[in-house]
């Protein structure tokens, strides 16, 4: 994800960029509110990776026989395990994982967000709005992948939580259950979030572009616009944002994911009871 950040870095300052010239389109004191809703949210996603660490090392002091992983393993061996060490590891660990996950999905959402500012409730002439349609075409182009893999990486997330949950269940291992829970409950604000967001983004930028052919037709005003403004203006197919064109980021998502997921849970909860416990 860091290389894939790291190759789009310059497209992303450029979007950042092009977007400024519509600023004055946002009432100023949006603006400053957009800002500091900007800061929280990095300050959150640091406090959520803590948070997790945090919840990760007290799982260990209350059941050490339960937490094992391969450094985990390694440090014990040594000799050199202790709590200090432990959040270290677990802290960094967590950091490296989702912090470019976090730091993508916290971006597209305030850059939909920005943009549906931009045209909501809003007449913008056509050359704006061509240049915003323009924006919106290489935001998409830019973000589709690492959106793609966001989700990817939620839904790997949320499996391996639900199979951790049956674990805990069938187990009665409670004192793991908290940070799993904190997880999924992070994840799912995050996806939905974001697809509200990106949905919000596409209705109001199809609603201007049908506003304005509507405008211009009734007026005749057509007849003086720029002939390729309004042929895209005019487009038959929406504007839509992707992942990866795999998937269109609209509400209805939210509800094959949930489907999805609670299919999946169920055949995961039957998989881990049919294991004998003597498999543990």
């Amino acid at each position: 994800m860091w290389l894939l950040v790291k190759i789009r870095m310059e497209k992303i300052y450029m979007l950042k960029n092009q977007l400024n010239a519509f600023t004055g389109c946002i009432d100023q004191q949006i603006c400053k509110k957009l800002l500091k809703i900007s800061t929280v949210n990095a300050f959150a996603a640091v406090f959520i990776v803590f948070l997790l660490a945090t919840a990760r090392t007290l799982h260990y002091l209350m059941a050490p026989d339960l937490y094992h992983t391969c450094v985990t393993s390694l440090l014990s061996y040594f000799k050199i395990m202790d709590l200090p060490t432990f959040f270290s590891y677990q802290f960094i660990n967590t950091y490296i994982n989702s912090t470019p996950l976090y730091a993508v999905s916290l971006f597209y959402i305030m850059y939909c967000h920005t943009v549906y500012l931009c045209v909501c409730g809003k007449q913008l002439p056509a050359e704006k709005l061509h240049k915003l349609q323009k924006i919106f075409e290489e935001f998409e182009n830019v973000f589709s992948l690492l959106v793609f893999i966001v989700f990817a990486h939620f839904l790997c997330r949320f499996l391996s939580i639900i199979f951790m949950f049956s674990y805990i269940l069938k187990y009665q291992a409670t004192s793991l259950i908290h940070s799993f829970i904190a997880e999924f409950i992070f994840h799912s604000l995050s996806v939905i979030a974001l697809v509200l967001s990106a949905d919000s983004l596409q209705c109001s930028m199809n609603e201007a572009c049908k506003l304005e052919v509507s405008l211009a037709l009734d007026s005749q005003v057509f007849k003086a616009l720029d002939a390729k403004c309004f042929k895209i203006l005019n487009r038959q197919e929406p504007l839509f944002l992707t992942g990866w064109g795999m998937f269109k980021i609209r509400k209805p998502l939210l509800l094959s994911l949930t489907t999805w997921l609670l299919t999946y849970a169920v055949i995961i909860m039957q998989f881990v009871c049919s294991v004998p416990n003597n498999g543990r």
